[in-house]
């Protein structure tokens, strides 16, 4: 049983930056999951989907047939349903008994998607869930309990509260700490800091945060 999952939303393709980590991922035994328009991502990077899920209104008749000749399981929906093709295959890999999930192609030029999907993850139902996101070069981390952050000292991270008040965030790593501190949801108090280890951890007693490190320009050029 796979530990992990890959999900490929069907947002922007995957950032160079990213292409050998996810491929290593999928090598070492990664549930592969294509939502919708997802199956063209990650056929692009020769990766072979255990399932293809959603309304399907937009993958290419020629994606979803090379998918059912690789032998995806299809898990086609009716377009009028109440879920995106993302809660979709966010739902399958709980189903799956996976521990981490990371999303791919959560944005795609549309800002409604891209926040609609961030929110989407820090959801109580993914509770159970580590959860991580790439859009475009940067990396989106789903905090509930404690989390730790890799990266150089100087890169930038962001503490953003959802769904309510963070409450007892405590930081190491980071320029401006934070000690059994409130993260309110709209406060500019966690934007833009920054690492000073190759390491950050964040903890936080409860509520959830969404942590989003920017690429460094040089990193993307």
């Amino acid at each position: 049983m796979a530990s992990e999952a890959l999900i490929f939303a069907g947002g922007e393709p995957v950032h160079p930056m990213w292409h050998k980590e996810i491929r290593e991922r999928a090598r070492s035994g990664a549930l592969v999951i294509a939502a919708d328009s997802g199956i063209e991502h990650l056929h692009s990077l020769g990766l072979v989907a255990a399932l293809l899920i959603g309304d399907l209104d937009s993958a290419t008749t020629e994606s979803i047939e090379r998918a059912r000749s690789e032998g995806t399981v299809i898990d086609e929906h009716s377009a009028d349903k109440d879920e995106t093709d993302l809660a979709l295959a966010l739902r399958a890999a709980r189903t799956a008994r996976v521990t981490h999930a990371t999303v791919l192609g959560v944005g795609g030029g549309r800002t409604d998607h891209l926040f609609a999907n961030a929110l989407l993850l820090a959801q109580d139902t993914y509770a159970d869930l580590i959860i991580d996101a790439r859009f475009g070069p940067d990396l989106l981390t789903v905090v509930r309990a404690r989390t730790t952050l890799t990266g150089a000292p100087g890169d930038l991270v962001t503490l953003l509260a959802v769904g309510g008040t963070a409450s007892g965030v405590t930081t190491s790593g980071l320029r401006w700490q934070l000690n059994s501190e409130q993260l309110e949801p709209g406060s500019s108090r966690g934007v833009s800091n920054e690492m000073i280890a190759a390491e950050a951890v964040i903890q936080i007693e409860s509520g959830v945060l969404l942590t989003i490190q920017p690429a460094p320009i040089e990193s993307i050029r």
